[in-house]
């Protein structure tokens, strides 16, 4: 089995781009958060995109 797929070891593991990656993810879901939680048939997405074919 080649090393590619797997983990790398905690010595190797850079933590300022372990850093910046957790904030890449939480800012994805920050900007992500008001759509999670408004209704799928809220008026702002009915108008910009067709969710149902009915």
């Amino acid at each position: 089995m080649n090393s590619m797929g797997s983990p790398v070891k905690q010595a190797k593991r850079i933590v300022l781009l372990d850093s910046f990656r957790g904030l890449a993810i939480f800012g994805i879901l920050m900007v992500n958060l008001p759509l999670m939680y408004q209704p799928v048939t809220s008026s702002l997405l009915a108008e910009k995109v067709q969710i149902w074919p009915f």
